[in-house]
C-alpha cells in the first residue's frame, strides 16, 4: 500500500506592488480632499469679504437743495459725533413762529435713512423739515457717517450711526449756538425715516434728553432684513449670508 504525503495550502499573498499602489491612492485622495476642501474655505471666505464690503461701503449722494430754496434761513454746521468724534456735516434752521420772528426753543433732529442725505428727495426729508421750521420747531438736520457731505465710513445700519444722533444732542446741549441771539434750544426730539428711525430709537434709550420720537418705518431686527437682501444684491444663495456678517464683524467691528 503506498503512502501519499498529506496537501499543503500555499497562503496567498497581494503582490507587494499592489500593497503600495493602494495606499499611494488612498494618500492622493486624502490629499485631494484637503486641496478642494482648502479652496471651497478660500472662496467662501473671499465671497463672504467682498460681500460685506459691498454692504458696508454705499457710494455717497450730493445734497441737490438747501433750504434756501425753501425760503428759509440756515446755518451750516459741523459737530461731532460722540465716542469716536467723526465730524458730521448738517443744517441748523431756526424755526418760525407765526409773527415771522426766529426761535430755537424746541428743536428736533432729522435723522436720514439708508444711502440717503439729509436732504433725502425721495423721502422728502428737506421738505419736511422745512415744514416743521414753518411751524415753530427749529431742525437740525446732518448726513449720518459715510453720507452726504459727511466723512466717508463704513455703513453699519445703526450700529455705529447712533453715535452720530447722540453727538447731535451733544451739539444743541454744550456745542456751537448756531444763532447766539435766540439762545440754546431747549426741548429736543427727533424725527427718523427707516434706518434714521431705528437709529434714532437706539440713541434715545441712552439719551434721555431726547424727549420726544416720530419713528418711521424702523426696524426691530435688521438680521431677517439682512438674510432676505444680502442674496438679493450679491446674487449669491443664501448660504453665504452668515459668512458675510461674520466677515463684517470682524472687518469693521459690526455686530449686526
Amino acid at each position: 500500500m503506498s503512502s501519499r504525503s498529506p496537501s499543503s495550502v500555499m497562503p496567498v499573498t497581494q503582490p507587494q506592488g499592489g500593497v503600495k499602489t493602494t495606499g499611494r491612492l488612498l494618500r492622493w485622495i486624502v490629499v485631494a480632499l484637503l486641496i478642494v476642501s482648502v479652496i471651497v474655505t478660500m472662496a467662501y471666505t473671499a465671497l463672504s469679504i467682498y460681500i460685506a464690503t459691498q454692504l458696508v461701503y454705499v457710494p455717497q449722494k450730493p445734497l441737490y437743495a438747501t433750504p434756501a430754496s425753501l425760503g428759509l434761513q440756515f446755518k451750516y454746521v459741523t459737530f461731532p459725533s460722540r465716542v469716536d468724534q467723526v465730524q458730521l456735516k448738517g443744517w441748523y434752521i431756526p424755526g418760525v413762529l407765526p409773527n415771522g420772528h426766529l426761535t430755537s426753543q424746541r428743536t428736533i433732529i432729522m435723522v436720514h435713512g439708508t444711502g440717503a442725505n439729509r436732504a433725502d428727495k425721495s423721502a422728502g426729508l428737506l421738505n419736511l423739515s422745512g415744514e416743521l421750521a414753518r411751524h415753530g420747531f427749529a431742525i437740525l438736520s446732518f448726513d449720518m457717517r459715510g453720507t452726504g457731505e459727511s466723512p466717508p465710513a463704513p455703513l453699519s445700519l445703526g450700529y455705529f450711526e447712533q453715535r452720530d444722533v447722540l453727538g447731535a444732542v451733544d451739539f444743541l446741549r454744550s456745542g456751537p449756538i448756531p444763532y447766539p441771539a435766540l439762545g440754546r434750544t431747549h426741548i429736543i426730539g427727533g424725527w427718523g425715516v427707516s434706518m434714521g428711525a431705528a437709529t434714532l430709537l437706539m440713541a434715545t434709550a441712552q439719551e434721555p434728553a431726547i424727549r420726544a420720537v416720530v419713528s418711521d418705518s424702523a426696524y426691530a431686527d435688521i438680521i431677517p432684513i439682512l438674510e432676505r437682501e444680502v442674496p438679493k444684491g450679491g446674487h449669491l444663495p443664501p448660504s453665504f449670508t452668515p459668512g458675510a456678517l461674520i466677515a463684517a464683524n470682524v472687518l469693521y467691528g459690526m455686530d449686526f
